[in-house]
């Protein structure tokens, strides 16, 4: 006489997969044959459900420099300042609104011509946060820095799913425009943007003390703006697993009986 049991498997890309494997009557390793499918069910649970609690969604943020990609211009009001500046669409995404904050200085910022500056008390300003009202979200936002100085600039990104944020320096040249673009993975959503200018990266050695910072952000550009939903970040392979291991559970539960 021979049982199966079911044997989940990882393989080398990391995926898991169940396997039929035979427990012939003489293995005696198990006098008790229901007492080793307990146990080994056990085990199996106790995998599924960390796999579920830990399993990361698929997900690649790509800054690139000069970036081609469609796009929705964001029109700032021309001579608002304060600690919270709103930018507008005329495009097929009008009716989002833009959040522009700084969290640098007194937190003030002014817009000149459809540039954001740092205003009185915040010159040069050094960090800058870009987000959409209402938990709006976006796959793909473009902006060109002007720093005061050539230095490095920090890209943090906060989307759904996958271990976030995605943080990445980036090179910013006081000598041109620094057009860059932030990209979402395959069914990702981006929720919030932030870039930071960290003195302790940017030691100026001129006669002349500067502070390094950003003189504007302009040309500020949006795509695949959605309003904010509920659903599962990882497109359900979380649920799915977790599922497993619930069915694992049951299993357990019924051999004990």
């Amino acid at each position: 006489m021979v049982s199966f049991n079911a044997l989940l498997i990882k393989d080398k890309r990391g995926f898991y997969f169940w396997h039929l494997a035979c427990l012939p009557k003489c293995d005696t390793r198990f006098k008790n044959r229901k007492s080793y499918a307990t146990s080994y069910m056990n085990r199996t649970a106790t995998l599924l459900l960390a796999c579920a609690l830990s399993a990361p969604a698929a997900f690649a943020i790509t800054i690139s420099h000069n970036p081609n990609h469609t796009f929705d211009n964001v029109h700032l009001n021309n001579g608002d300042s304060g600690t919270l500046i709103k930018g507008h669409f005329n495009g097929a995404n009008a009716g989002y609104i833009v959040d522009l904050t700084s969290d640098s200085g007194n937190k003030s910022l002014k817009v000149q011509g459809n540039a954001l500056e740092g205003d009185t008390g915040n010159t040069p300003y050094t960090q800058l946060n870009i987000s959409l009202e209402n938990n709006a979200s976006f796959e793909f936002l473009e902006l060109n820095v002007d720093p005061n100085l050539t230095l490095t600039g920090t890209f943090t990104v906060y989307f759904t799913g996958g271990v976030s944020p995605y943080v990445e320096d980036i090179q910013l040249d006081g000598n041109g425009e620094n057009r860059y673009g932030i990209l979402a993975g395959a069914g990702e959503k981006i929720k919030k943007v932030s870039l930071s200018i960290s003195p302790a990266l940017n030691q100026v050695s001129t006669r002349k003390v500067i502070t390094p910072g950003l003189n504007d952000v302009k040309q500020i550009r949006f795509d695949g703006l959605a309003d904010a939903v509920t659903s599962t970040p990882d497109g359900g392979s979380t649920a799915l697993l977790a599922g497993l291991g619930a069915l694992a559970l049951a299993g357990v539960r019924k051999l004990r009986q």
